[in-house]
């Protein structure tokens, strides 16, 4: 069973700049691997008197990596090479050669001091994820268009300069009970620790998600715990449901099969109108009234006037 603790950090916290520079680095090695996918698939396509500077540019980049790539952990009585040209029909750039292909070209987005290998590797893994639901959705949208909404777009960039999440796994966090009932975790590439104060934490500590989001960063922890899943809820046979609106003041509906009821917010909706008109009206009198009290009389002094 797994369960999920979250906490935010904001940018006065003494470790925002930490999660800032970990989450800027994997947009970096993200927006460059999408890169190399996109080039790549583009290019196979064409003739090669047609291509751009950038998709020559990752063919070229490749095919020098080609040798380092089918080299590096071959055994002695391995017959072939492992990775092959990208070609018409086997554009996909799978896991194991991106990997292999960043490693080969010592690729500085990749190799970043920011961001933990381990981290640096589930960049890739998504890259590559979320192109195979892009080709998958575009299998499903040619069989079955009107499951969609609009045809299936390729994969973009992030924003240049950007976060995004970052997934840090349990080799590179530990979760330190520092006493009292309080609990700290243990970052990858800094001695600092984040207090995750007094969470109720039992269980073994599976990976820390880093997201960042609305200017601040939410770090969720995945725990496993074992033991048995929580008896389910017997679920009510006789159950009403009740929106409430504005137009509509309520909307009342059952599974009893009893008559549905609905209550207009004509009354409800007039009345707020007339109490916002009345207090902008008290407000514009008493800002009328206190200008009228101040008469300046010397550039630099201000005199009350009773009256």
């Amino acid at each position: 069973m797994l369960h999920v603790l979250t906490t935010q950090v904001n940018n006065t916290h003494p470790m925002f700049g930490y999660f800032e520079d970990l989450c800027w680095a994997a947009n970096n090695l993200k927006n460059a691997t999408r890169f190399r996918q996109r080039q790549v698939i583009t290019a196979v396509e064409k003739d090669p008197a047609a291509l751009t500077d950038n998709e020559r540019g990752v063919l070229d980049e490749i095919a020098r990596a080609l040798p380092v790539m089918n080299a590096a952990g071959k055994q002695p009585t391995e017959a072939g090479d492992r990775y092959k040209m990208p070609a018409q029909g086997k554009s996909f750039l799978s896991y194991p050669f991106l990997e292999a292909l960043l490693r080969a070209t010592n690729n500085p987005d990749f190799l970043c001091g920011k961001l933990p290998r381990q981290a640096a590797q589930a960049v890739l893994k998504d890259c590559v994820q979320e192109m195979k639901s892009y080709y998958a959705a575009k299998r499903e949208y040619k069989r079955d268009p009107g499951k969609f909404r609009g045809a299936p777009k390729f994969p973009g960039y992030n924003k240049p300069g950007g976060c995004c999440t970052t997934t840090l796994t349990n080799q590179d966090c530990v979760l330190y009970d520092a006493g009292k009932g309080v609990h700290e975790l243990k970052l990858p590439l800094t001695r600092e620790r984040l207090s995750l104060g007094k969470a109720p934490i039992q269980g073994r500590l599976k990976q820390v998600k880093i997201i960042p989001t609305h200017g601040i960063f939410v770090v969720s922890l995945t725990i496993e715990v074992k033991g048995e899943l929580p008896t389910p809820v017997e679920i009510p046979q006789r159950i009403i449901g009740i929106d409430i609106g504005v137009n509509n003041f309520a909307a009342i509906t059952n599974n009893l099969g009893k008559p549905c009821l609905l209550f207009k917010g004509g009354a409800a909706k007039s009345a707020n109108q007339w109490y916002n008109k009345q207090m902008a009206a008290l407000v514009s009198e008493q800002t009328v009234r206190t200008l009228s009290l101040i008469h300046i009389s010397e550039p630099t002094r201000l005199q009350l006037i009773s009256y």
